[in-house]
């Protein structure tokens, strides 16, 4: 184990089908929202409703990416090279985009007046420090992306996340399953005490103090933490082998029950058809699902992670990988490009599903090719000069593959 430890190229295929198919779900639950759209039938709008979980989704996968060179290298390593690393990995297209999103204003939304939402330097500051979540505490409203790109609330939660990593590490490594446990009793905790209760949606329009506090990084610790553990059993369980009948068993129970914790977060949270509502209810589950949505989640990764090659290619595949390559450029871009199509290009969203679909084919089509252009041109080239930095600071045994090796998997 400690020979294959010291080898592994810290990637695993089947993180590329997690993350590009949370991204392409937030864009279907925007395109929804932005087209006014609730579909008829219990079961679609159920999971229509629960769609936010692929936030949570993206959140395990960060706890997972993270924690995993922590535990095929037994520590940290350098925290300069680890903090340029992640600098490197969200800055440069995430300042890009706020360029872009300030030169496009009067094209996503040629209705307003002025044509851009009043700033001032706080909220252009919040944002440069990744600190726009923290801000709208203190702003009394929320801040993020102007007004124009909300999605971006998240990067201030990833940065947290980020921050927390080498304070915990170390403990994490000797004791992960008692981590999960604490970070999945803060998170219900903070749940219980801090849910704003059947009055979200108002909260979400005219937030109140508690709101805002209720919606920051401690109420997806369950989620980053969960990721974290589940790298380290991972990696405990590869370096053992596996047996590929009980790998697939579990995967499939585990699967099974992903979807129906889906469903019965969507059918619990609100009757209404109000696609507004329905926007309003992200988050506002019971305590007892906020835990055990990921820890389903780490069991199912684990598992198909280890599985054999037909198994896992769901998820591992061309595709996917293409997909994954571009998502965080798709997720900064999709709502401004939804802005364009509706205030500009003057698309529908009378709430019926030929909107829907007609905003949904025009809406991706259009984001892949920006985020292609932006991974191409800015976040493949940020993370590259990020690499090179970093490495002023390794150690020779640190340094990741500077190209993609073979996946660590079974064969």
């Amino acid at each position: 184990m400690d020979e294959w430890r010291r080898s592994a190229p810290v990637y695993v295929d089947t993180f590329d089908g997690f993350r590009a198919y949370a991204i392409l779900t937030i864009v279907v639950l925007h395109v929804a929202f932005f087209a006014q759209y609730v579909p008829s039938a219990e079961v679609p709008k159920a999971l229509l409703v629960s769609t936010f979980l692929a936030l949570d989704v993206l959140f395990f996968v960060s706890g997972f990416v993270l924690f995993l060179p922590v535990v095929l290298h037994g520590g940290m390593g350098d925290l300069r090279s680890y903090a340029i690393r992640r600098v490197a990995r969200l800055a440069p297209a995430f300042y890009v985009s706020l360029v872009v999103l300030a030169i496009a204003a009067p094209l996503l939304r040629p209705d307003l007046h002025p044509p851009f939402p009043p700033v001032d330097a706080g909220t252009v500051l919040s944002h440069v420090f990744f600190l726009h979540m923290e801000a709208s505490v203190a702003y009394g409203s929320f801040v993020p992306g102007f007004g124009l790109n909300g999605p971006v609330w998240t990067l201030a939660i990833d940065m947290v996340f980020y921050a927390l990593l080498p304070l915990v590490a170390g403990f994490w490594l000797r004791r992960p399953f008692l981590g999960f446990g604490i970070a999945a009793a803060l998170a219900a905790g903070w749940t219980l005490a801090l849910d704003p209760g059947d009055q979200y949606f108002k909260h979400a329009l005219d937030p109140t103090n508690r709101y805002l506090i209720w919606h920051q990084a401690p109420l997806f610790l369950a989620d980053c933490a969960a990721g974290m553990t589940a790298a380290w059993c991972f990696v405990k369980l590869r370096g053992r082998g596996t047996r590929v009948r009980p790998v697939v068993a579990v995967t499939l129970a585990s699967g099974a029950l992903l979807v129906l914790l889906w469903y019965v977060v969507g059918s619990s949270l609100t009757d209404s058809r109000n696609p507004l509502v329905v926007a309003g209810t992200r988050f506002t589950e019971d305590a007892w699902l906020r835990v055990l949505v990921p820890a389903m989640l780490g069991v199912f990764a684990v598992s198909v992670s280890l599985g054999p090659r037909w198994l896992r290619y769901p998820l591992a595949n061309p595709l996917s990988r293409r997909l994954a390559d571009i998502s965080y450029s798709i997720y900064l871009y999709h709502v401004m490009v939804l802005h364009f199509c509706l205030f500009t290009l003057g698309f529908d969203r009378e709430g019926t599903r030929a909107d829907f679909l007609t905003l949904l084919v025009a809406a991706v089509a259009i984001t892949l090719a920006i985020a292609w252009i932006s991974y191409v041109l800015v976040e493949r080239p940020g993370r590259r000069l990020g690499r090179r930095l970093a490495r002023r600071y390794e150690r020779p045994r640190e340094r990741e593959p500077a190209a993609p090796q073979p996946t660590v998997v079974v064969r």
